[in-house]
């Protein structure tokens, strides 16, 4: 029914640490997509390139290490995709990084938002809210714990299968 259950399992068995690291993990493919059908472009390059220096990369990892470094990582950045929202987005909600997403049109099907700082438009408005968040642990909690209820409230599968059920039309 869901595809790949097992992000879905993985995602309830939320995991967080908080002993952090003040980095910013990013690890993953480097592309460019061109999406003729919603007429996007998506450069994982170029962002990802502007943003180097700020970025902690360990390469290549195995997928169990690559959970830690992002359970151990203060914050994780979450790169548009190929798809909305991408894998990538629930591996850092699972595992309890600030997760600073690049903007998609992507609608949530729940009414609870992520706080406008973890979410840049361009490297710009990126740079000043890392900035912020980095010099304002007031702020840094205050959107750790909004992704935190975000995440024990509507990433479950309690949540998900009543989401689904209340929208699928049966044709019987």
């Amino acid at each position: 029914m869901f595809g790949d259950i097992s992000i879905i399992e993985k995602i309830s068995e939320y995991k967080c640490v908080e002993d952090k690291i003040d980095r910013l993990f990013f690890t993953g493919t480097l592309f460019k997509h061109e999406d003729k059908q919603i007429n996007y472009t998506r450069d994982r390059h170029k962002i990802y390139n502007l943003l180097k220096p700020k970025i902690f990369n360990p390469g290549s990892l195995k997928y169990e290490s690559f959970l830690e470094y992002i359970r151990h990582s203060k914050y994780s950045l979450d790169l548009n995709g190929v798809g909305d929202p991408n894998k990538r987005t629930f591996e850092i909600l699972a595992n309890g990084s600030l997760r600073l997403s690049e903007y998609n049109d992507l609608m949530w099907p729940f009414d609870d938002e992520f706080k406008e700082e973890t979410i840049f438009i361009d490297i710009d408005d990126f740079n000043m809210k890392y900035e912020l968040l980095k010099n304002d642990i007031g702020l840094y909690n205050e959107c750790m714990d909004i992704q935190n209820k975000i995440v024990k409230k509507y990433f479950n599968l309690e949540w998900i299968k009543s989401y689904i059920l209340k929208h699928i039309e049966f044709n019987v």
